[in-house]
């Protein structure tokens, strides 16, 4: 018995639960079937809606009605809700009668005051605020002096939630942390039952994962150089290095790896400056921004160094030092760097790829082209007048 109170309790404190019984209790006669509506509920929407509700199941699109004014196009009325998924899904199912009606008109209110109340809870934090607002909102004399408008009660419902979509701010992409890679594998960030690409879900750059990509450089690193690979994983997704190798070095057999290490072919390592920083324990790195295609970041070092970013560099990078590009280069067979001047600076480091935007803009217009011909055959080969009404 105790078990079943405290179900209970929870359930009624629940702020869907609450909107939800206040407004089946406050118009009861209409949601318990007492009393019917009045005046334009009865002889206008109900109606346009049942005129619907009839001709979509028989595969009729209703954009004319015989019925009324010797034929008219109802389509174009503003208090018909052709358009309205409400109207297809009941007209596609139960169809309307009087009954759905004040089911609907019930349903309406409580998204009224379930609106307010989200709209209320989001700029306050306030439960308790947002509930007695969001039943204001439904008792208020709007819905009660317009309950025979269910389009106008439509529109206050759906009024809160627009406000609150629109100021509803997307979840962002947090700034990595300065932790080493190795910490953010598959294993580390595991959550049962999701055990795989864990790295997308946690928002945690990883070096782990799974697609259908074969990417050879990616390959390369970690099944042929395998030792340089855990060592470099050690950094965090953004360092500064003056550790500069040539490739060919890595022929040795003896060779040690170092976290800092940069491995270059060696054309570049030669074109690089003599004097690079092997002791960077005056420099400090700082991600100000990050999102998916673009990256951030201040630095400050005493030397020329080379920075580094964990991304495989593929063509589209581009990297610019104080707002002018510079010229940057793939260190250790996969990763974006670039030499970093002495003192304080800011990169960037932003992804763009004009050919796959421009191709998407036209497979798009394509596609849009190709519907809108369809649809003009269809309605030019197979709409046909017949009984004052048309049937496709």
């Amino acid at each position: 018995m105790e078990g079943l109170i405290l179900q209970l309790s929870k359930f009624l404190k629940s702020p869907f639960t609450v909107i939800l019984i206040t407004a089946i209790l406050a118009y009861w006669p209409v949601a318990f079937f007492v009393y019917t509506f009045k005046w334009d509920m009865l002889d206008v929407v109900f109606p346009f809606r049942y005129f619907a509700g009839e001709c979509l199941p028989n595969g009729i699109l209703p954009l004319w009605n015989p019925y009324q004014l010797t034929g008219s196009p109802v389509y174009a009325d503003l208090q018909y809700p052709l358009w309205s998924p409400e109207v297809w899904f009941v007209g596609l199912t139960t169809g309307y009668n009087i009954y759905i009606l004040h089911i609907l008109f019930i349903f309406y209110i409580f998204l009224a005051g379930y609106g307010m109340y989200r709209l209320v809870h989001h700029f306050t934090g306030h439960r308790l605020s947002a509930v007695v607002t969001g039943i204001s909102y439904m008792l208020s004399g709007f819905f009660v002096g317009h309950g025979q408008a269910l389009f106008a009660i439509i529109g206050a419902s759906f009024l809160p939630w627009i406000v609150d979509f629109m100021n509803a701010q997307p979840e962002d992409f947090p700034v990595p942390d300065q932790t080493g890679i190795i910490e953010n594998s598959d294993m580390n960030l595991t959550y049962d039952p999701l055990w795989r690409n864990m790295g997308i879900l946690t928002k945690r750059i990883s070096y782990d994962g799974f697609s259908s990509f074969i990417l050879d450089p990616y390959n390369y690193l970690y099944d042929s150089l395998p030792r340089l690979k855990d060592s470099l994983l050690m950094n965090p997704f953004v360092y500064l290095s003056g550790n500069v190798q040539k490739a060919s070095n890595l022929a040795k057999t003896d060779i040690v790896f170092h976290r800092n290490d940069i491995y270059l072919p060696d054309s570049i390592f030669y074109a690089l400056p003599p004097v690079l920083k092997k002791n960077l324990s005056e420099a400090s790195v700082e991600i100000t921004s990050f999102s998916p295609v673009k990256f951030r970041i201040r630095y400050h070092s005493d030397t020329a160094s080379i920075i580094t970013v964990m991304q495989m560099n593929h063509p589209g990078w581009l990297v610019k030092i104080d707002n002018y590009e510079t010229p940057h280069f793939t260190s250790n067979f996969l990763y974006i760097s670039a030499v970093a001047p002495p003192g304080s600076h800011e990169v960037l480091f932003e992804y763009h790829n004009k050919v796959v935007v421009i191709c998407f803009v036209i497979s798009c217009t394509s596609l849009f082209v190709v519907i809108m011909l369809i649809m003009y055959l269809h309605f030019k080969n197979y709409s046909v007048f017949k009984d004052g009404a048309f049937h496709i």
